[in-house]
């Protein structure tokens, strides 16, 4: 079975986006990971196959440090079988867009040369407009990449209007908390069996990539094996991987008039962070 892994290498980013539920932005070079941290993690990834979304901030904003990462996954991979491959996908707001398309392509041929599946873009919308990410940034990479010439896919998405973006960071401060619905189809339930939890730049593991009900263990130091272990033991922790938010708000002794009511009028991740006081 293939892990599917997030893992937020910094909360460093170039923009300051007001929907950011990390609340990432410029100056936090202190939360970036660095290469030593990185390869103990890298070690201590499931042995099967993983897909691996690496992420921030921007994780292209120490493009030095991101080589480091993808050599350590390259050298990573020389140990494992061929069905045992870590593959990489980096997510990106696509602001290196803003140069010649030599330079793009200068970049490309890197992730090419480090076997990067994917790029994942998540800037398309007003958020990052409005921070002065330009559409012709992202516009300018994917014409680099013509016909997946050099990255083999080139995905570009971004955020809902302010009803459908998660109530935590800067997120808080123009959400609707009345009215919003984000309901990402309870996609806490079964992380713990197939070893996929979110890591943040510390190490530290969570359900999911709101960074929502952490795991005990931290990843820098021991193997995810022995953390999801511990994890099945919480019964808290037990219940969200089986049953999903809700049984979780039955064990916290919620009336189930009330997880409806949540659950219908702000989805089952409302549900959480009505759980986790958010809202």
């Amino acid at each position: 079975m293939t892990s599917q892994i997030y893992f937020q290498t910094t909360y460093d980013c170039n923009l300051k986006c007001e929907h950011c539920f990390q609340d990432s932005g410029p100056g936090k070079s202190d939360t970036t990971m660095n290469a030593e941290d990185f390869e103990s993690v890298i070690e201590h990834l499931p042995k099967n196959g993983t897909r691996l979304n690496l992420t921030g901030g921007e994780i292209f904003k120490n493009m030095n440090l991101l080589w480091n990462y993808l050599e350590i996954i390259q050298e990573s991979n020389k140990g494992r079988g061929e069905e045992n491959q870590i593959v990489q996908v980096l997510q990106t707001n696509g602001f290196w867009g803003n140069q010649s398309q030599n330079k793009i392509k200068e970049i490309l041929k890197k992730l090419q040369k480090f076997e990067v599946k994917k790029l994942d873009i998540t800037s398309e919308d007003r958020y990052h407009r409005e921070e002065g990410l330009k559409t012709q940034y992202l516009e300018n990479i994917g014409k680099a990449n013509k016909l997946g010439k050099y990255v083999p896919t080139i995905g570009f998405r971004g955020a809902g209007e302010t009803k459908n973006i998660f109530p935590a960071g800067r997120g808080q401060d123009i959400l609707d908390k009345e009215n919003f619905k984000y309901n990402m189809g309870s996609d806490c339930k079964g992380e713990l069996n197939d070893g996929s939890p979110t890591i943040d730049p510390f190490g530290n593991l969570y359900m999911c990539c709101f960074n929502m009900y952490q795991l005990p263990g931290n990843i820098i130091y021991e193997p995810i094996e022995d953390i999801v272990k511990r994890a099945k033991g919480d019964r808290e922790l037990r219940r969200l991987n089986s049953y999903g938010i809700r049984s979780v708000a039955r064990l916290n002794g919620m009336e189930e008039k009330e997880i409806r009511s949540i659950a219908e009028k702000h989805g089952d991740c409302g549900l959480c962070a009505k759980l986790n006081d958010l809202i």
